[in-house]
């Protein structure tokens, strides 16, 4: 099923045939999915990358606080 929404999510936004996605049940899982995965194409941009930031507003910093970077 996850295979088949990301496809039919890929087809609606134009996606071409290298896009590759999973679902998370959302809210916490996903954003850490989130953050995780745009620190890991960070690190694999940038080989020095060891401390990145994350820029947002106030409700972020309860959740991502703890979270290992």
């Amino acid at each position: 099923m996850e295979t088949e929404v990301v496809s039919m999510t890929a087809a609606m936004l134009n996606g071409s045939s290298e896009v590759a996605g999973f679902l998370t049940s959302g809210g916490t899982e996903s954003n850490l999915m989130a953050v995780k995965t745009f620190r890991d194409m960070g690190r694999a941009q940038k080989k020095g990358l060891r401390r990145p930031n994350i820029v947002g507003f106030v409700l972020f910093v309860n959740l991502f606080e703890s979270m290992p970077l």
